[in-house]
This record gives structure tokens, C-alpha cells and sequence, in this order.
């Protein structure tokens, strides 16, 4: 079932493949929305808006792990590279951030509890609310993306691409290239890749960490997924094109 911010969205036409995002000045192409799809998005933000009204901010602010300025009444979060400045109560946020990466912010501020990260690290398909066949859906998803994308970049210009999203190199024996990524401050996921070779295309695989996965569904955390490796893609080719994000 969808996040409750989530309830009565065309989840298909609000796609990560059909919007991305960049830290400060999103790309024309990504900011254009279908009227529907505007309201749609309005409708759910004024919905996070009336439920963050009802949430101990200082509280769960300190359980996500972002800092809160009273005085202000505002959230300075830092997610996948790009800091942004939440406004409440309008809960609008400067920079703009991905529709889905925006909305998913609430959803865990309202559903965070003091819970470690230990990074103890589980697929999408093992998520404990029984989302398996969503979550291979979303593990094929990145997995296509790696291939198509990804697999023809260099393992440097990857993981340059992967400093810029605030991503941390790691050794990971079963991988190629690894890399943990901070949806939040508290809210770790890992990206591993695998190059081709001549067998096999390039693949890949994000993985959710068991210790806090659970303030978040198999939807939001496999739009999430796909958001993080579209936006690596993203990084990575403007690299290569000699682009600024």
C-alpha cells in the first residue's frame, strides 16, 4: 500500500523516470508537470502539511538526525548530496527537491523513532511488510538502469559522481564498486555495482538497511532506490559531457 502521502496519486505518471532532480537548479525538462500531475503533488504536499502539524518537530527532528531552528520554524535536511531548507508549515523546501524524495522526507519525520543505523544491509524484495513482488519490480528497475546507463562509465567517474550525491565509497567483497548513500542523516542505502564483462551486462542493486528501513514502505523505499541510481546516472554523464549539476 502507498505511503499516506502518497493515497490517490497516479503513481505511474509520477514516475522517477520521468522526473529528476538537481541540487540547485533543476534541469527545465524535469520541472515540467502535467496539470494533473501539479495537483495531484499540491493535493499531497497540503496532506503532509495538515499531518506535520500534528508532529513533535523537535522531537522527530532529532530522531531523523536534521537540525531545527525554532525561531525560524524551518528543517535544514541534507538528502542525497543536496542540503535543502524545509518551510513549515507550508512544508515547501529550498532548493526544490524530486517530488518523491520531498514527500518521502514527511513521511519518515512522522514515522521516525530512535533506532540506530547499523547498516545491516537487506534487498528490496526482503522488506519485512511482505513487499516482494514490488520489490523485485524496483531491483529490476535499477537493475535496467545500470545496464543501460551506468555500465558505460569508467569506476572513477562513478564514484566521482557518487561524492557529489554525498555518496561514501565502501569495500564490499561481492561487488565491483559500493557505495552508501544518506537519504536522510539517519537513513543510509547502498548502491552496489558489477562491471560487464564478457559474459554479462553491467548490473546493479541498492540495498535498504534492516535497522531503519521500517520508517518507510516498499514504495517509498524502492522510489527511492530508483531515484538514487537515476540521479548517479545523471552525475555520472555530466561528468562525462563536462556538465555542471
Amino acid at each position: 500500500m502507498p505511503p499516506a502521502c502518497w493515497e490517490n496519486c497516479d503513481r505511474k505518471a509520477t514516475s522517477p523516470g520521468l522526473f529528476s532532480m538537481a541540487p540547485a537548479e533543476p534541469k527545465e525538462e524535469y520541472r515540467i508537470m502535467s496539470e494533473k500531475e501539479d495537483r495531484q503533488y499540491r493535493e499531497m504536499l497540503a496532506a503532509a502539511a495538515k499531518r506535520m502539524a500534528q508532529v513533535d518537530v523537535p522531537r522527530q527532528c532529532a530522531y531523523a538526525g536534521v537540525a531545527y531552528d525554532s525561531e525560524r520554524n524551518e528543517i535544514t535536511v541534507e538528502s542525497f548530496g543536496t542540503v535543502s531548507v524545509i518551510k513549515l508549515p507550508e512544508c515547501t523546501c529550498d532548493p526544490p527537491l524530486h517530488i518523491w524524495q520531498h514527500l518521502s522526507i514527511f513521511q519518515y519525520l512522522e514515522a521516525a523513532a530512535p533506532a540506530a543505523s547499523q547498516q545491516s544491509w537487506g534487498s528490496l524484495a526482503d522488506l519485512p511488510e511482505g513487499g516482494h513482488v514490488r520489490g523485485l519490480s524496483f531491483d529490476r528497475e535499477v537493475d535496467r538502469m545500470v545496464s543501460a546507463r551506468l555500465g558505460k562509465h569508467s569506476a572513477e567517474v562513478i564514484a566521482e559522481a557518487a561524492g557529489r550525491l554525498g555518496g561514501e565509497m565502501r569495500k564490499d567483497p561481492k561487488a565491483d564498486l559500493s557505495a552508501v548513500f544518506h537519504f536522510m542523516p539517519n537513513y543510509p542505502f547502498a548502491f552496489n555495482m558489477w562491471f560487464a564483462d564478457d559474459e554479462f551486462p553491467a548490473s546493479g542493486k541498492v540495498l535498504v538497511d534492516r535497522s531503519v528501513c521500517m520508517f518507510l514502505n516498499t514504495e517509498a523505499n524502492g522510489t527511492l532506490a530508483s531515484l538514487l541510481v537515476e540521479m548517479l546516472c545523471d552525475a555520472a554523464d555530466a561528468l562525462e559531457n563536462g556538465e555542471e549539476l
